[in-house]
């Protein structure tokens, strides 16, 4: 689950997010789409933790993304993964181990891997 309430986020006092409000429960599917300079790649870095708040509430499953300590990030990031639109792809590896090298980083069993990269191979494009 990802909710914000009340966000709001300044670069050099410029707003560029202002009272963002919503609700994604877990297993929803959602697009974030919007011009150049509306504030996607700023709200994903906000969920991703790589930015924080200047007012609001931001909750990321148990984490509580205003207050939560640069010490947590990398537990969040188990659980939030992000593609960056300049994504950074081994060239050397298929899609498919592309996708299962996080999960080897993480230390995941085969399985679980597996059973990851047929989810991806069943939805992809």
């Amino acid at each position: 689950m990802i909710s914000f309430l009340g966000v709001y986020k300044y670069y050099d006092s410029t707003p560029v997010l202002k009272n963002i409000s919503f609700k994604i429960e877990k297993g929803e599917l959602i697009f974030i789409t919007g011009p150049s300079g509306a504030g996607k790649t700023t709200l994903l870095r906000l969920i991703f933790g790589s930015e924080r708040p200047d007012e609001g509430e931001i909750k990321v499953g148990d984490f509580e993304l205003s207050k939560i300590r640069q010490s947590e990030i990398p537990y969040l990031r188990r659980f939030v993964t992000f593609v960056f639109q300049d994504f950074r792809l081994r060239q050397d590896l298929t899609v498919y181990e592309n996708v299962a090298l996080p999960l080897f980083i993480l230390g995941q069993k085969k399985r679980y891997k597996t059973e990851s990269i047929r989810y991806f191979k069943k939805y992809r494009t």
